[in-house]
């Protein structure tokens, strides 16, 4: 159940990071506790929410055991390719900012080169939606598929608007202060 969530969520839990401006005005945490403690709170806080959202993919879809388990295997199946394209699209958006944010002294080839570069990133994104819904169609009904598409969105939806609250102050999730290692 674990790894369906961690998949659904890779790419969303990576919209988390902490805004690169912010990020550099943040001092490490003053306790070295804090910063080995971290690590351990964040896999548990993912676990409980790996079960938390497993358990409702598996209710609102009614999911047998069986027809669960392909779910989990089809979504590993797309997990690491989702992932990279999340990296580089976020490091494609970053790059774009920092040319906008130049304004007249903008790189006109460079931000080109970045546009482009987005647009094949998001027709990547497409392709592999396309490849995993064709493979989730050999065992979920065409309800299925757009009940899980919509718990997709939901949850991207909550990542971004965790993510604004973090930028709106400083920062600064729930716990507290944000060190290097957190910013996911």
């Amino acid at each position: 159940m674990t790894r369906l969530v961690r998949a659904l969520l890779v790419g969303t839990l990576c919209l988390l990071s902490v805004h690169p401006l912010a990020a550099q005005s943040v001092t490490p945490p003053q306790r070295p506790l804090r910063q080995q403690t971290a690590p351990a709170q964040r896999a548990q806080l993912d676990r409980q929410l790996s079960r938390r959202i497993g358990a409702v993919v598996r209710n609102r879809l009614k999911l047998t055991d069986s027809t669960y388990r392909r779910l989990v295997a089809t979504n590993q199946k797309y997990e690491s390719q989702r992932q990279q394209l999340v990296q580089q699209e976020r490091a494609t958006r970053l790059g774009l900012r920092a040319e906008i944010m130049a304004g007249d002294q903008a790189d006109q080839q460079h931000l080109a080169t970045l546009l482009t570069r987005l647009m094949a990133l998001e027709q990547q994104r497409l392709d592999l939606t396309t490849r995993e819904q064709q493979d989730l169609s050999e065992f979920l009904t065409p309800l299925q598929r757009a009940q899980y598409l919509g718990i997709e969105e939901q949850v991207r939806r909550r990542v971004q608007q965790l993510r604004r609250k973090r930028q709106r102050t400083g920062g600064r999730g729930a716990g507290g202060a944000q060190g290097p290692g957190r910013d996911r």
